[in-house]
């Protein structure tokens, strides 16, 4: 939703690939803590246009990864992203805590602001180009009835979540594979930006509950009028 990602959509469609020292990105420090609990997958849970995955690969790690991401036309460009990777993975689903289909909102800013739950105040009138321009139903499935299905040869996954919002669906059915989860990486808001969210102290002591400690954090969307944080990301690694 920041300017940068912004310019880096445009880019990627006039076939540019932007990138720069790993080294001076913000992000990179967070996902190296990320992946410092050695995952020999990373679950993508909403990602858009695969930017996260991109960036992983950017900052060298070499495993396996799955993208999630039900959005049609952000599942178009996910998949053309992924077509060169073996060891990339997509599925054109969403999660959440029961198996069923849901009505996405399809926001305007490529999709990068879709989400199954109303968008408050909050944020519409901080980054106006995000505002809902339709709906789609897409398939939604709990995590722990996909992964024991797909998942036999991986011991140790890592999970993204950037789901506007849904985290606490996401992680709700994921209770059953929790366990095995060696880090989380989660979108957390400082303020209410889509109707039935978490506050990030609510998912903060859901995670330490299951044994989880944050170790990083990386400043994500702001007001653009006032400078105030409005969401950050959040690092957890399992203890133990």
């Amino acid at each position: 939703m920041s300017t940068l990602h912004s310019l880096r959509r445009l880019a990627r469609r006039l076939g540019l690939d932007v990138s720069r020292f790993p080294g001076a990105d913000p992000d990179f420090m967070a996902f190296r803590a990320f992946v410092s609990a050695a995952p020999d997958v990373i679950l993508d849970v909403g990602a858009n246009d695969g930017g996260f995955a991109r960036k992983a690969r950017a900052f060298g790690y070499r495993g396996d990864m799955v993208s999630f991401e039900p959005g049609g036309d952000a599942l178009r460009r996910l998949t053309k992203a992924a077509a060169n990777d073996a060891r990339w993975h997509v599925e054109g689903i969403a999660l959440g805590s029961e198996n069923t289909q849901l009505a996405l909102h399809i926001a305007a800013n490529d999709g990068a602001s879709s989400s199954f739950l109303p968008m408050m105040p909050a944020h519409s009138s901080a980054a106006p180009g995000a505002q809902y321009v339709g709906q789609e139903t897409v398939r939604v499935r709990r995590l722990d009835q996909w992964y024991p299905q797909h998942g036999k040869h991986w011991e140790r996954p890592a999970l993204k979540l950037d789901t506007q919002g849904f985290e606490r669906h996401v992680l709700g059915g994921a209770t059953g594979i929790v366990g095995e989860i060696v880090a989380i990486q989660i979108e957390l808001s400082l303020d209410n930006l889509y109707d039935g969210a978490w506050d990030w102290t609510e998912a903060v002591g859901w995670l330490s509950s299951r044994g989880f400690e944050m170790v990083g954090v990386t400043p994500g969307f702001s007001d653009p009028a006032t400078g105030r944080l409005l969401q950050f990301d959040g690092v957890f690694l399992a203890l133990g």
